[in-house]
């Protein structure tokens, strides 16, 4: 089977990795954009599976499914962040829903993501509600991609909250379109086997003959 030099072992360094679990160790502030484009500031108190518990600059402390948060970053960036944030009119006028049922995500292929983020291509990545987000990927993991803006700040986007990814020529990188296209055959890092007759030198396909059926009446 074709493979992709270094995903595997990429992986399982990372695949894990969550920054809802790493924020709520450092205690540090983040600034989380939640679905009815609405923002809140403040510290993951605590981290579940499906939800997040975070304590805002107010003290309040709020209860929210992770399906209702579409990207986060410490909130020292706020505002050279939300100064890059463009808005698809398109995309907005749709209305999109936090979607929960995982098989009508708009999903990005593991292999694919590891191509664009060893090529560092530059990415517009487009959320639900029409959020435009133009950047390359830094790194990823099962449910987050973080993404390096064109001034360093890194945002981390949840997969479930993406609508499109393409790049400037307009190529779609969603597993709708990757699934025909293939871009991450292309990479410098695939790796196609040798065909099985040069497996075992000599080796030569013999030709069976198919036994006739008799039948006796």
């Amino acid at each position: 089977m074709a493979f992709l030099a270094g995903l595997n072992d990429y992986l399982l360094k990372n695949y894990r990795r969550s920054t809802f679990e790493e924020a709520a160790a450092t205690g540090a502030t983040y600034c989380l954009h939640l679905h009815g484009h609405a923002t809140l500031q403040g510290t993951i108190a605590e981290n579940s599976v499906y939800d997040v518990a975070v304590t805002a600059d107010d003290g309040a402390r709020h209860e929210l499914p992770k399906t209702r948060i579409k990207m986060l970053y410490p909130a020292a960036f706020s505002q050279p962040v939300q100064a890059r944030i463009s808005i698809d009119p398109d995309a907005e006028a749709r209305r999109i829903a936090p979607i929960v049922a995982v098989k009508q995500r708009h999903f990005v292929k593991n292999k694919t993501l590891f191509h664009l983020m060893r090529s560092q291509d530059v990415l517009l990545v487009t959320l639900l509600e029409g959020e435009v987000l133009t950047g390359v990927i830094h790194s990823f993991s099962r449910y987050e991609i973080t993404l390096m803006l064109n001034d360093g700040t890194e945002v981390v986007v949840l997969r479930h909250a993406i609508l499109d990814v393409r790049n400037n020529e307009d190529r779609c990188f969603l597993k709708s379109s990757q699934q025909t296209l293939r871009d991450w055959t292309r990479s410098d890092l695939y790796i196609d086997p040798r065909p099985r007759s040069q497996l075992r030198p000599g080796l030569k396909k013999v030709k069976i003959k198919r036994r006739k059926k008799v039948i006796i009446r």
